[in-house]
């Protein structure tokens, strides 16, 4: 494409120069970018698994310490090591693909929950099924967990001395204890860093969710229905069939019952459409192309109805529409270049620019009375608010209003109405104005505007559903896991707690003593979340608008969330074992 750009700049310099061609995947034009979301979710997943597995990993340590006795007789039968830990790490591999297979069972239900789910405006670049790609990474994600989480546990187990162990009754040694003890807090505190790195994330793009929700459209949406209509060329084949039939429209639509303002566009805010390039007299660029605006093409009442303000000059009136009606109808006759350049030398059309249209080629200026150059030499009439014409989370561009005869050959036109109630009891005043002036039209996409911006943030919406379901499934997961451990080593310390007791702790202390081993697991398990969800919220800050990824507010009220729930999991055993009989707990084995 650089060669066919080079070779048209060599071939006509006056219209290519510096004019370049930008090549994109098909794909990617049709869908987006889906990379960065593809791999934020993928990698929220893959967090989830590994604190489901981490809870695993401590829920086998834990049997395995409850099985030393029995690899100890083992092992005094003639049992290697190696075969003992062949024998508890295929017990580790068979839960996990057990496990697996109840977890593919569930994806068909929850595929199918998903597509169903799925809003239209998600793109969908390939069918979403449990096939045999998944199918066999799921296989493979199972044996990968169940070696990876059931090597600690199986090497632990076959690695008992025989002798001593059988002395022991099964106890195992004030080494092997801390050792276990460290291993099981490790997990513990890897669960809570990675719930906390998942928690951050939901809670920075719940906090973008709010931002766009809060952002100024540019628009007031309140009581405006929307609808689409197509005017067949076979019927409509002429420029003054197509304004005449706009033209009966719009006064049809202005006296029925509950209508406030009524126009027709070429497009709607946040769905996109045309753009073209423009000429600044005594601002060149080096480019005949020019700078790119946005451009929308009207008919009405349409700034009124939209709630659009006018900040400068005026909006289009009658003359400004009968005049781009007598250019069209010398232009559009025109045969040859000649003609044409002949036709547009003689005119000078009015447009509205937005305001940063304004700002951005006349700062500082008045730009009403300022001409630009669209096809025909265009004076600015009017200078209104901006309104984003792509998705919400981008900045608004500058737009050109034009008179909707400069565009009628469009097959669409928008219908835009504000009425004094809800903009739902409009639609039925619309469909039949429409058919009374044409029996044979059917009114699409009938909506109001509000549904528009709803629509437009959509994605963003069910990005934050899906991570907040992941955060959340994520966190209790953790707490599960802090309890478990905590009730463990409770249940472990059971004769020692009634030893304290009768010696005259107070139940207090025995409280304060389980909060505060709980609260170091804690604690390292969010300092190490805080850093990992630096990094990643780095990796997701293309997702992001109106919050930065280094986010105070969030970390620290996600940090502290965390927290409360984590030393609410570990109170739990503590109280349990406040209620300890100290008679009962001296004869605990």
């Amino acid at each position: 494409m650089r060669t066919i750009a080079e070779r048209l700049e060599k071939q006509f310099p006056d219209n290519n120069r510096n004019v370049d061609a930008i090549v994109t995947p098909m794909r990617e034009d049709l869908v987006g970018d889906l990379s960065s979301q593809r791999w934020i979710m993928f990698g929220a997943v893959g967090l989830v698994l590994l604190i489901a597995s981490a809870n695993v990993a401590n829920l086998l340590l834990a049997r395995a310490t409850s099985r030393r006795q029995e690899m100890a007789v083992r092992g005094a039968l003639g049992a290697g090591r190696g075969r003992l830990a062949r024998q508890l790490l295929t017990e580790s591999l068979v839960l996990s693909l057990v496990s697996g297979a109840f977890g593919v069972v569930i994806a068909y239900g929850g595929v199918a929950a998903l597509k169903a789910s799925l809003p239209p405006s998600v793109p969908q670049p390939n069918p979403v099924e449990v096939g045999l790609v998944p199918m066999t990474f799921a296989l493979a994600t199972c044996l990968a967990v169940g070696v990876l989480f059931g090597l600690a546990p199986a090497l632990q187990s076959s690695g008992v001395d025989a002798g001593e162990t059988l002395k022991s009754k099964g106890a195992p040694g004030g080494s092997t204890t801390k050792r276990l003890h460290w291993l099981r807090s490790t997990l513990v505190a890897g669960e809570i860093a990675l719930s906390l790195a998942l928690l951050i994330g939901a809670g920075l793009l719940l906090r973008t969710l709010a931002h766009l929700r809060a952002t100024e459209i540019g628009v007031q949406p309140a009581n405006v229905l929307t609808a689409e209509v197509k005017l067949p060329e076979s019927k409509y084949k002429t420029f003054d069939q197509r304004r005449e039939f706009v033209d009966q429209l719009l006064q049809k639509l202005r006296v029925s019952p509950g209508v406030k303002a009524a126009a027709i566009t070429t497009k709607l805010p946040l769905l996109g459409g045309n753009n073209g390039y423009i000429h600044i007299p005594g601002q060149e660029t080096g480019s005949m192309s020019g700078p790119l605006v946005e451009s929308t093409s009207l008919r009405g009442d349409y700034f009124r109805a939209m709630g659009i303000p006018l900040l400068a000059g005026r909006e289009f009136e009658k003359n400004d529409y009968e005049l781009t009606a007598k250019f069209m109808r010398e232009v559009i006759p025109a045969k040859t270049d000649e003609e044409t350049k002949a036709v547009v030398k003689k005119y000078t059309l009015r447009a509205v620019i937005n305001q940063t249209m304004a700002q951005t080629f006349w700062p500082k200026q008045d730009a009403v009375g300022k001409i630009f150059e669209h096809f025909v030499r265009l004076e600015v009439i009017g200078v209104v608010g901006d309104v984003k014409q792509g998705r919400v989370r981008s900045k608004a561009m500058p737009e050109a209003y034009y008179p909707l005869e400069w565009d009628l050959d469009m097959p669409n036109l928008s219908i835009v109405v504000k009425g004094g109630g809800a903009a739902g009891a409009l639609a039925g005043t619309v469909r039949s104005a429409v058919q009374s002036q044409d029996a044979n039209l059917a009114l699409m996409h009938v909506r109001p505007m509000a549904q528009i911006i709803t629509e437009s943030m959509t994605d963003t919406t069910y990005e934050t559903v899906l991570l907040g379901g992941m955060a959340a499934l994520a966190l209790i997961l953790a707490a599960v896991g802090i309890y478990g451990v905590m009730s463990y080593v409770m249940a472990r310390r059971t004769n020692e707690i009634g030893i304290r007791m009768a010696l005259g702790a107070e139940r207090r202390q025995i409280v304060g003593m389980v909060l505060r081993q709980g609260a170091a697991i804690i604690g390292i398990g969010i300092l190490a979340g805080l850093a990992g969800a630096t990094v990643g919220a780095k990796l997701m800050e293309g997702l992001l608008v109106g919050v930065k990824p280094i986010d105070p507010a969030t970390y620290a009220g996600v940090a502290g969330m965390l927290a409360t729930v984590a030393l609410l999991a570990c109170y739990l055993p503590a109280r349990r074992a406040m209620r300890v009989d100290p008679m009962v707990a001296l004869r605990y084995e």
